[in-house]
């Protein structure tokens, strides 16, 4: 088996049928051996009924529970049969022969080890999808400043400015998208649509199930790099990525408290004390300033009390430096 296809779905069933028509649309041509399984997170929306009856061929996983990512990811992972394992979010489109694109570059590069390609919005325009090794004045931008000032306008101006020259290769990274015309190696590539090698996995191992979401695609690759692999962005081929569909939006409250706890965990696992404290400081501030949007979408969903517990618990988490 050359290709292994793994879609993790929570209640995103006419975003699965859309992209699983696309896969299938180009696995049609029978130029890889290729299988494809969907890990359903015990969805409510019909997904699993609908993948039963419109595409057979799919390798339904049930989990029963909403799993998260990581661990759904693993359980396709650990029946894959592939010489390549592509992890892909129910939210994108293929939109070209990008399966035989990517296992040929891969396959003919000795030393490439996770690679992900050109990620364009439903407009066309193109995904920030790679970056470099993240810092703290990362977690700064992307959890204590308010998202007007990290609007589009506001890191095009940055992108034509001379202040990059002022940036290090991490905050650039935050605000450059990476050369389109040519591969090129990066810190790590977005989990909506990457391909590993499956020795490479045999090597560092599964994705960390200690993430829910957010950050175990970058912890992988910073593994997988520390293994000596090269992380490649591959532009030569697009995937449509509507992002924010699934999880509602990286900056929804919800979902900004499980990056919260992500990064904290990321930081803690992988860096040292002084580092671990300055994040650790960024995120509890991050919190701080999101408590306003918090209670506000607490009024605004007739007093949703699970809200308000998470985002304590994780306050808590920060404040006491316990990892997830």
């Amino acid at each position: 088996m050359k290709l292994s296809i793994i879609i993790v779905n929570y209640n995103s069933s006419m975003l699965l049928k859309g992209c699983l028509e696309s896969v299938f649309k180009y696995l049609k041509y029978g130029e890889l051996d290729c299988e494809v399984f969907v890990v359903d997170n015990d969805s409510h929306d019909g997904s699993q009924a609908m993948v039963k009856n419109e595409f057979p061929d799919v390798n339904l996983i049930e989990t029963g529970q909403n799993l998260g990512w990581a661990r759904g990811n693993n359980r396709g992972i650990k029946m894959a049969k592939g010489q390549y394992i592509l992890l892909l979010n129910p939210d994108t489109l293929i939109l070209e022969n990008s399966f035989k694109q990517m296992v040929n570059f891969i396959e003919n590069n000795k030393e490439a080890g996770v690679l992900g390609p050109k990620l364009v919005d439903a407009d066309g325009k193109t995904w920030t999808s790679t970056e470099y090794t993240p810092g703290p004045f990362m977690v700064f931008l992307r959890f204590c400043v308010p998202r007007f000032l990290m609007s589009s306008k506001v890191k095009n101006f940055v992108r034509k400015s001379l202040l990059r020259k002022f940036l290090g290769k991490d905050v650039n990274a935050y605000f450059v998208i990476p050369n389109a015309n040519l591969p090129v190696e990066v810190g790590s590539v977005s989990g909506a649509c990457l391909l590993i090698k499956k020795e490479v996995i045999d090597q560092i191992g599964i994705l960390d199930e200690n993430f829910f979401t957010y950050s175990d695609d970058i912890e992988w690759c910073l593994r997988a790099k520390k293994a000596g692999w090269k992380i490649i962005y591959f532009p030569f081929t697009r995937v449509l990525h509507y992002g924010g569909k699934i999880t509602g939006g990286e900056h929804k409250p919800i979902s900004f408290c499980h990056r919260v706890r992500s990064a904290y965990y990321y930081y803690k696992k992988h860096y040292n004390k002084k580092t671990v404290f300055m994040v650790r400081f960024l995120l509890f501030f991050g919190l701080i300033v999101k408590a306003p949007e918090v209670f506000y979408y607490f009024f605004k969903h007739k007093r949703d009390y699970n809200l308000l517990k998470f985002y304590f618990k994780t306050l808590n988490e920060i404040i006491i430096g316990k990892t997830l």
